[in-house]
């Protein structure tokens, strides 16, 4: 069982910090960011996601309606979603 499926996002996060501060990386935080990917696609009412992160090519994925997912994201919780921002 991966770390991901055995504590919450938030314990996560705590085991994450408890670290010194100098070994923090990237790739600490990733699960956390994959257990959001999973729940939006529930949320959103999308097919899972495989292990790999990336959807199957040439599959046809529904894409769900803007009226139904606007109330959806308003409402969601965005801990643990990756954000990329310019400088």
């Amino acid at each position: 069982m991966a770390a991901s499926e055995r504590y919450s996002p938030v314990r996560l996060v705590e085991i994450a910090m408890m670290a010194p501060h100098d070994t923090l990386r990237y790739e600490l935080f990733l699960p956390i960011a994959r257990m959001w990917i999973c729940y939006m696609a529930e949320l959103l009412n999308l097919p899972p996601i495989p292990e790999g992160g990336a959807l199957q090519p040439g599959l046809q994925h529904p894409i769900p309606q803007s009226l139904t997912i606007h109330p959806k994201l308003v409402k969601a919780d965005f801990h643990g979603s990756i954000v990329a921002g310019e400088s």
